[in-house]
């Protein structure tokens, strides 16, 4: 709340079980499952991501159906730009002051790169 900020990552697949990256987006969160490795059977991938989703919910006290998921497989090309889905619905948040505006359900990517956030401020306040 200092930081006028309502868009941040809280875990980055610090776990190796539990390879996934966890977002907040305002009231909402983006959980984004890396491919497991094929040495890993899918029954305990499907289970390590149904923890990660309860232990989210239960810690954050989000609701249910404020959880997207979404999983990162490996893509070349155009491939990786491919629309999702069609529920074209945004959603404004905050980083700095500034209300930028995300799409978290109709591509991978939510067109908000968490990890530039110290860029978007420094030329932000270079714009000044």
């Amino acid at each position: 709340r200092k930081e006028k900020l309502d868009c941040y990552r809280i875990y980055d697949a610090d776990l190796p079980e539990y390879n996934v990256a966890i977002d907040v987006y305002g009231d909402q969160i983006v959980i984004q499952e890396y491919a497991a490795p094929k040495n890993i059977p899918e029954e305990k991938a499907k289970r390590r991501l149904t923890d990660i989703i309860r232990a989210t919910i239960q810690v954050t006290g989000v609701e249910a159906n404020k959880v997207v998921l979404k999983v990162r497989e490996k893509q070349k090309g155009r491939s990786q730009y491919q629309k999702l889905g069609q529920v074209s619905e945004t959603l404004e948040v905050n980083e700095y002051g500034v209300k930028l505006i995300v799409n978290l359900h109709d591509y991978l990517d939510t067109g908000l790169f968490l990890d530039h956030k110290i860029t978007r401020r420094r030329l932000g306040e270079m714009a000044q």
